[in-house]
């Protein structure tokens, strides 16, 4: 695909935003209007992504398949979609008050000669974006597939910003001395259950790969037998895991395990936010399986997590693959304000126990149902 966040198709750069820069643009407006491009499964994606946005109804849609032997017409989700036009103004026929959305799901030379063209026509309202942008913002995630230059320029931009290099260190540290002092007692009291519960250290330290592949010890409040791993070996821990205390049972529902960590994080070794630290036999097992797996590892790990409050537990390879998604996700849009909002959902998570997810991933599974429900129906 094409660069994105340029004038690439002579549509001036301010018109084409990332997904943090539309944000606020499309929910102030909400649901006014859309142009799409594509095909295929691109265009059927596209479509679905608005339709998830806006389960209510889909109104103001304009769909084009870009396709040279597209249908003189067809319906995806609802929408009517027909042959892409030959001239920019049957594609922008009117200007919209409130402004709209012109998603690219497809990269062609028509398509980008005819973008040259809308661009003349885009009203200060109007955006253009393409179909990882929608991504991004719909789910909250980056597709695999989608991982590439763009995503690495958008991932460097924010690991050497001011932010990235020095504020959230220091903030880290700080924030990670006050808890320490703060939850002593807190920690006395856990340590005391944990030793009249089970047999075993009150600590347990963990060997995790931190950032660049440096190795680390993890700091926990031990919620397994002392010998849980004896037999089996490193294991992702299952539901109902019969190696898990009952002390620990309740630790884990409320995180309450991981608040050791704090420690790491004065050391340096982990921040507060950022994806969660793996063993080293799953971080080189994930590595040969999963694309892009090594890029988290740009960045310290964190206590908390995009991916830990937007996705539940994951003890397989597929769960594996969706969190490395938010994880992607994180690491391209990371700022104070993203972090401070993962760290309040974390809390509210804690509050309400089971480990649940605060977002959810609702919208994923909206999203894949209409991708199940119009498997036959996409043109091209």
């Amino acid at each position: 695909m094409w660069p994105r966040g340029g004038g690439v198709f002579g549509v001036g750069g301010s018109r084409i935003s990332n997904s943090h820069r539309w944000t606020g643009w499309f929910r102030a407006r909400r649901w006014r209007g859309a142009v799409v491009l594509g095909t295929g499964d691109s265009l059927k994606e596209a479509l679905a992504l608005l339709r998830v946005l806006a389960p209510q109804g889909v109104e103001g849609i304009s769909a084009f398949d870009t396709a040279a032997d597209a249908p003189p017409t067809a319906r995806v989700h609802g929408i009517v979609v027909r042959p892409l036009p030959e001239r920019a103004d049957l594609i922008m026929n009117a200007p919209h008050p409130s402004g709209r959305i012109v998603i690219v799901a497809v990269d062609s030379d028509r398509v980008r000669w005819l973008l040259r063209e809308v661009g003349l026509r885009l009203g200060t309202r109007d955006r253009v974006m393409d179909l990882v942008n929608l991504y991004e913002w719909v789910l909250g995630r980056v597709p695999l597939r989608h991982v590439g230059g763009e995503w690495t320029g958008r991932a460097n931009a924010r690991i050497e910003s001011l932010y990235g290099r020095r504020i959230k260190g220091i903030l880290d540290r700080v924030l990670a001395a006050i808890g320490l002092v703060v939850l002593v007692p807190f920690g006395a009291l856990i340590g005391v259950w944990i030793k009249l519960d089970s047999k075993g250290a009150v600590f347990y330290g963990q060997a995790c790969v931190g950032r660049d592949g440096e190795r680390f010890e993890q700091l926990k409040f031990r919620t397994m037998r002392a010998d849980a791993e004896a037999v089996t070996g490193p294991v992702w821990s299952q539901p109902g895991d019969p190696r898990i205390t009952r002390a620990g049972r309740w630790l884990r529902r409320f995180r309450l395990d991981e608040l050791p960590q704090l420690w790491n994080v004065l050391r340096g070794d982990m921040s507060l936010v950022g994806p969660r630290p793996e063993r080293p036999f799953f971080v080189q097992r994930l590595s040969r399986e999963i694309p892009h797996y090594e890029d988290r590892l740009r960045v310290l790990p964190g206590i908390t997590g995009w991916a830990q409050v937007r996705f539940p537990y994951t003890y397989d390879l597929r769960g594996g693959r969706r969190k490395l998604e938010y994880d992607l996700y994180y690491i391209a849009h990371r700022t104070a304000w993203l972090d401070f909002k993962i760290l309040l959902w974390t809390v509210v998570t804690i509050l309400l126990g089971d480990e649940r997810r605060v977002w959810g991933d609702w919208r994923a599974e909206a999203f894949n149902g209409l991708l199940e429900e119009a498997s036959e129906s996409c043109p091209g």
